[in-house]
């Protein structure tokens, strides 16, 4: 009722509340913290177009450049200072530069938490307005939106050439907050079900540098937020993979691939951003040719990324880091082409991964049995786990090891009759097998120098897994690698 009173008298009422949102005097923070928690619950309800001011209203609660000034006034910080005001202008310089050290010498922590507050307030207005498509379509239309959305994280200084207190700078709860409501409500502005301001919000973010590379920050950041580092992922590949906007510059595409490929193979530890990273890098590399090719120029530690990506398979310690390295893999097959100087770099690593692979799915057990146990440590379900492991947001599972190359036949078995296999180990078999499948048919079919080889490796397995046919070609034995995978699913 009372919403709806508020609402409907918009002309007086809410040009007075919104007007109430920008900043006065240095002590108007509770003020307007109270406006914007009236605003934000009435928000789904206003109309942008009738209140032409009402969206610099709202975001100049996400913006800094008053609250250095909050914690004083002009005539306590000359008591504090013990001079008297400035005689003329050409002395208010060296005036706020006096005011400047008195606020640097206070703890900043109050004026902190009530500027989080109404940052927080702001994200949740912007956020109920952009569900309304002409609200939407002003908000796409409004220059500099996403700068002023970005402000209370990004880097650098104030108007008046303050520097700003940042995210990275001692990773405050505060902006922190702050730091989460600035990505997902960037986020929901991408997402919107309104095509021509969704294609115009997705060119306005894209094309602002800065806020890529604040975003880019977050996600190289150790010490952020895992949530927040995973939601930064997340929305720099949905503009990477944007078209309908033009999407990222092809150098922001290359520094992102090359920040989640860090992340996904030089962690050590079990963690739910080194899973988001492998997650986005599957979508980039199955996009295009181009994604592909930067993937597999990259090189690590004077190894290519395909070399550690066919160890991570064979060698992991949880199954969906293999899955998403099975992945990758397939989709740099399909997207490869046959003139690439890195051609060969797939051709030489998947010989060696490719043939144990299979064994596993086979049945065939190569891995040396002192190595299944990684770790002393029992973890919750009682298995184990290393003790520096981060198993945050991932389920339990018990690590193993491989062997890189063992492939004696006293060793193997057939499918272990009776075993129950998890959704999770299907997962990996059903990705591993795919990758099979993949290579038979975008590497093997186009070279028959490597099918040759293949062929070699097939008899091989063949006769390490006790199977009644040792001539079997390298294809077949992929479909049959498959179909033992279908049954297991049975």
């Amino acid at each position: 009722m009372i919403k709806h009173m508020l609402i409907s008298r918009h002309h007086v009422v809410m040009l007075k509340l919104m007007q109430k949102l920008e900043p006065r005097d240095p002590h108007d923070a509770e003020a307007r913290e109270r406006a914007a928690v009236i605003v934000a619950y009435i928000a789904g309800g206003v109309h942008l177009e009738r209140l032409p001011r009402a969206l610099r209203c709202v975001t100049s609660l996400l913006d800094d450049d008053y609250r250095l000034a909050e914690p004083y006034d002009r005539d306590l910080v000359l008591e504090k200072l013990q001079l008297r005001p400035p005689p003329c202008p050409d002395e208010e310089v060296e005036f706020v530069e006096m005011y400047r050290r008195v606020y640097e010498r206070e703890p900043p922590h109050l004026s902190l938490e009530r500027y989080k507050n109404l940052v927080v307030q702001g994200q949740r207005i912007l956020g109920k307005l952009a569900a309304d498509e002409d609200n939407c379509r002003v908000m796409s239309d409004t220059r500099g939106l996403v700068s002023s959305i970005m402000a209370p994280i990004s880097s650098g200084s104030d108007h008046g050439g303050r520097r700003r207190r940042r995210l990275h700078d001692d990773h405050r709860y505060e902006l922190s907050v702050m730091a989460k409501g600035s990505i997902k409500l960037i986020g929901q502005l991408v997402s919107v079900l309104f095509q021509e301001s969704r294609v115009k919000l997705r060119r306005q973010i894209s094309s602002c540098k800065p806020a890529i590379s604040t975003i880019e920050s977050i996600l190289k950041c150790d010490g952020c937020d895992a949530e927040l580092r995973r939601l930064a992922a997340h929305l720099l590949t949905v503009l990477s993979l944007d078209k309908s906007s033009g999407g990222m510059s092809s150098e922001n595409i290359q520094g992102l691939i090359k920040i989640l490929i860090d992340i996904f193979v030089h962690d050590s530890k079990r963690s739910s951003v080194r899973k988001c990273a492998g997650e986005e890098l599957v979508k980039l590399s199955l996009e295009s040719e181009s994604n592909a090719s930067v993937i597999l120029k990259l090189k690590l530690n004077d190894s290519s990324v395909v070399d550690h990506l066919s160890e991570m398979v064979i060698d992991v310690e949880d199954n969906t880091f293999r899955t998403s390295a099975a992945d990758i893999l397939k989709h740099l097959c399909i997207n490869h082409t046959t003139d690439d100087e890195h051609w060969d770099k797939l051709k030489n690593s998947m010989p060696i991964a490719i043939p144990k692979v299979l064994r596993e799915l086979l049945g065939c057990d190569w891995r040396r049995p002192e190595r299944q146990t990684v770790a002393t440590q029992p973890n919750n379900a009682g298995n184990f786990s290393p003790p520096d492991a981060d198993i945050e947001a991932l389920p339990d599972g018990e690590p193993t090891r491989v062997n890189n190359g063992v492939n004696n036949a006293s060793s193997c078995s057939n499918q272990q009759n009776g075993k129950q296999y998890t959704p999770e180990e299907i997962k990996v078999q059903e990705a591993l097998a795919s990758l099979c499948v993949t290579v038979c048919e975008k590497l093997i079919a186009t070279d028959s120098v490597l099918a040759a080889r293949f062929d070699e490796i097939a008899a091989g397995i063949c006769l390490d897994t006790g199977m009644m046919t040792a001539n079997m070609t390298f294809a077949a034995l992929a479909k049959e690698a498959g179909e033992v995978v279908e049954k297991r699913k049975a």
